[in-house]
This record gives structure tokens, sequence and C-alpha cells, in this order.
């Protein structure tokens, strides 16, 4: 119950986290993969700041069938990941929720669940640079609060929109499974 205890912790599991990345063959002390997707990110800025638009925007508004058979795309020792560009309040994470429980179940495979862009620093890396295991499931949305960085000619909502496609972009150069469901302003509706 001491500071000295916490910060035990936090070395316990900050050298457990390097045994576990070593042991899977990850470098937990390199992140090419995160670098890569904050450079893609950036050119993704660059070009919203020249034009006001992202030329390269691979929306999809798939139909249930179209995400099933995407996600049967994962076979034994896959694990499908649903990143979500999403806002994180209760009743999102409640319906988030539930449909990792319902992806789990329906294809059997493990199922993580993680917040956009907070996850690229957690797994990201693993997600890129780790075994070609991964099926991505990226949901994006358009936010109505256009709230502008300061400094910058671009909004937070632009810059959460850029990350999710730079995150997308990286994947697909890496050769892994990504899909992604833009489903525009109603994230209770879509």
């Amino acid at each position: 119950d001491v500071p000295v205890d916490l910060g035990a912790e936090f070395f316990r599991w900050e050298f457990a986290t390097a045994v576990a990345g070593s042991v899977i063959g990850v470098d937990p002390f390199d992140e090419p993969n995160v670098t890569e997707s904050k450079l893609i990110t950036n050119r993704l800025l660059d070009e919203f700041e020249s034009s006001g638009e992202f030329a390269r925007d691979p929306e999809s508004r798939s139909a249930n069938g179209q995400v099933s058979k995407f996600l049967r795309s994962a076979k034994a020792g896959d694990y499908i990941a649903i990143q979500a560009y999403l806002p994180y309040n209760d009743e999102v994470a409640e319906h988030l929720a539930r449909l990792r429980a319902v992806v789990r179940e329906k294809f059997g495979v493990p199922v993580t669940l993680g917040y956009g862009p907070r996850f690229l620093h957690s797994t990201g890396q693993l997600h890129k640079g780790g075994a070609n295991t991964l099926v991505a499931f990226q949901l994006t949305y358009d936010p109505q609060d256009e709230l502008l960085i300061a400094g910058e000619p671009y909004s937070f909502a632009t810059l959460l929109r850029a990350q999710a496609l730079g995150d997308f972009e990286a994947l697909q150069s890496h050769g892994r499974r990504v899909m992604r469901i833009h489903l525009g302003t109603d994230v209770q509706a879509g």
C-alpha cells in the first residue's frame, strides 16, 4: 500500500511483457509498424490539408452477409480484432461487448476489442508485425463535434479518421485481412 509497491507492479508487468514478446517473436522494444501507421497518418493529414478530403477513403457499408463472409475467413489459430474508432461511452461499450460475444460464439476464434486510436500502441504492433493470424474488423463513424486542434488546419474528428485510415492502409500493406464498416453519424443505428 505504498508508492514503492505500485512501482514494483509496473516493473513486474513491463518485464513480463518483454519476456512474453520475446517468446512469441515480437520485439517489445521496437515498434516499426506503430511508426509506420504514424507516418501514413501524417501523409493523410497533409493530403487533407491540401485538398480538404481524403483521396482514398475505403468506406464500406456492407450488408450482414458480406460481414459474415469476411469474418468466416478466420480459421483455427486466427483471431478477430474488433477495432472500434467509436465514441467511448457505456452504451457503445455494451453494444461492442455483445458484438464481441456473438462473433466469438459464431466463428469459434478468439476475439479482441480495442478502441482506436488507443489500441495502436498496445496491440497495433502485434496486428501488423506479428504472425499473419489477424482478421481485423474496423468500425468508424462521423463525430458530430468538429473541435479544431490548436495550430492545425484540421479537427480532432479529422485526426481520428486519418488514424483509422492510416491503420487500415498499414494493415493492408502487410497482407492482413481487414474490413472497414463506416457507421456514419448515427453509431447506435449502425
